[in-house]
């Protein structure tokens, strides 16, 4: 059902995936450095990671659209859960490749969309396992 739990996990994963074309991820006053030109490093200085974010927003949203389909919801769940581990990745090896910046606000929206989405992995589970169990009672 559309208004279960796991649908609001969703919906807030792809919420905060979404704040990072809002927020930075880091600031720095030396402009000079790789991702600095601008003295920001957001999600519009690397190409992929753009890419990333936008994939793993849609992703998150479609399935939200699939609690038909628990099993496909589940795997949906899990490449949404890779997309967002492959982002942090990214930007831990973006950030590390620079020197003398301050970590902002949009660092921690990968992290919480990551976070989102295991739990909504945890209920879409459970949820199947409840009507595994009822099907057994018939």
């Amino acid at each position: 059902m559309i208004q279960r739990i796991q649908s609001v996990f969703l919906f807030l994963s792809s919420g905060a995936l979404g704040s990072s074309f809002v927020f930075p991820f880091a600031n720095s006053l030396d402009k000079s450095q790789l991702y600095f030109e601008d003295g920001l490093f957001n999600v519009h200085d690397n190409i992929i990671l753009l890419s990333l974010i936008a994939i793993s927003v849609i992703l998150c949203l479609i399935t939200i659209f699939l609690y038909n389909n628990r099993k496909l919801q589940l795997n949906f769940c899990v490449l949404a859960f890779l997309l967002m581990g492959s982002i942090i990745g990214m930007l831990l090896y973006s950030l590390s490749q620079v020197s003398d910046f301050v970590l902002d606000f949009g660092i921690a929206s990968p992290l919480l969309g990551l976070i989102l989405t295991a739990l909504a992995f945890i209920f879409i589970r459970k949820d199947e396992k409840l009507v595994k169990s009822m099907d057994r009672l018939r």
